[in-house]
């Protein structure tokens, strides 16, 4: 029977870094898997990022300095330079204040009198349905009240 490998771990059965024999529950940062154990984040880092020494420069130097941000040509050369700012904000829009709705003014009415309108608007309706009634002598239908009635609230 074939036994699989085992992670390193120290004498109180904790796993280690497979590079740096670091104890992985101390480390910060995630960690990654390494053959058949885990490693470090920074021994991480050092497999992606290999060291400048270790490896040759992929390009060769360069035997002059680069040029920044090439500056834009005069598209005719016979015009004044403008000096001015190339970028202008635009101006605030004017602050105009929200409307406000004006309060309902009624005129100061007396609900007493409006009270006493009604009541006696009503009475008389009661007075002409008892004439009708007392002249025909039944149940006043409700054509003939709105008829003889010119009372509308």
């Amino acid at each position: 029977m074939q036994r699989c490998a085992q992670p390193k771990t120290d004498g109180n059965r904790n796993q280690l870094c497979e590079k740096c024999d670091r104890r992985l529950s101390t480390v910060k940062g995630k960690l990654h898997k390494h053959n058949d154990g885990r490693i470090c984040q920074r021994c991480y880092n050092n497999i992606r990022r290999p060291s400048c020494s270790e490896s040759p420069p992929s390009t060769p130097p360069r035997s002059h300095k680069p040029s920044g941000k090439r500056k834009r040509t005069e598209s005719d050369p016979g015009q004044p330079q403008n000096l001015s700012r190339l970028r202008t904000r635009a101006p605030r829009p004017a602050i105009i204040p929200p409307m406000k709705k004006a309060r309902f003014k009624a005129d100061p009415v007396d609900i007493s009198a409006l009270l006493d309108q009604t009541h006696a608007r009503r009475m008389a309706l009661i007075e002409v349905e008892k004439n009708e009634a007392e002249k025909s002598d039944t149940h006043p239908t409700p054509s003939s009240l709105i008829n003889a009635s010119t009372i509308l609230w």
